[in-house]
């Protein structure tokens, strides 16, 4: 068993006041896949997202094998992971589905409105909020935002967690393989990020980055 620190951990919601009224118009339909045990649970996703005119289909699943199967026949944007699901950890089929889907933007939520310490995914959606802001958040995964990270803003430049991340990568000399593997992302979006740090850092390659970086105390 490693001792080192698992590299998968949640990224905190924001609170539900500072997500967008409205998020951009998403560019195509969107498949979301629900995981959770109980039967009432997923009657309310199908409810709540088959009234959404974003969402092509809403699929249930009710255990880790199902998800897993699902998410390979029919790729999801989207997956939304209850914490625990009959005997298994919400985190352990999170990984599971990132592994089967790379580009999947799991959401991980719970009834206890308390993140775990460490888990995967675009974030953490406690089930306490209210219907329109846990609609919201879905839809604003399934097209890629960030809107559940915290940021870091040190000498004027604010790096989103998934930047920082990113960024430790190429600082600890991680090729974009590498840092995808272990951040359970694809290839290619490593590499948007890495463009976004370039700007953000206003750097050429990856040396200036890290230097910058250092500088600007933005690497612990």
């Amino acid at each position: 068993m490693s001792s080192g620190p698992d590299p998968l951990r949640v990224i905190n919601a924001v609170p539900a006041s500072a997500l967008p009224a409205e998020p951009p118009s998403a560019p195509a339909l969107c498949t979301i896949l629900t995981v959770d045990a109980l039967e009432v649970v997923q009657y309310g996703y199908r409810v709540l997202f088959g009234t959404q005119p974003w969402v092509e289909r809403s699929i249930p699943a009710a255990s880790r094998v199902e998800a897993v199967e699902l998410a390979s026949r029919f790729h999801p944007q989207v997956a939304v992971v209850e914490l625990v699901v009959g005997e298994d950890s919400g985190i352990d089929i999170a990984r599971d589905l990132i592994a089967t889907c790379p580009d999947m933007r799991v959401i991980l939520t719970s009834e206890t409105g308390k993140p775990p310490r460490s888990a995967v995914g675009v974030g953490f959606v406690p089930k306490n909020w209210s219907a329109d802001d846990f609609v919201r958040a879905v839809r604003m995964a399934a097209m890629g935002q960030t809107v559940f990270s915290p940021q870091r803003r040190r000498g004027g430049i604010t790096l989103s967690d998934r930047e920082q991340d990113v960024l430790r990568g190429i600082a600890s000399g991680g090729t974009n393989r590498d840092i995808a593997g272990t951040l359970f992302i694809s290839e290619h979006t490593v590499k948007q990020h890495t463009h976004v740090l370039y700007r953000k850092l206003q750097a050429r390659n990856r040396a200036e980055a890290v230097q910058r970086a250092q500088r600007l105390g933005l690497l612990e």
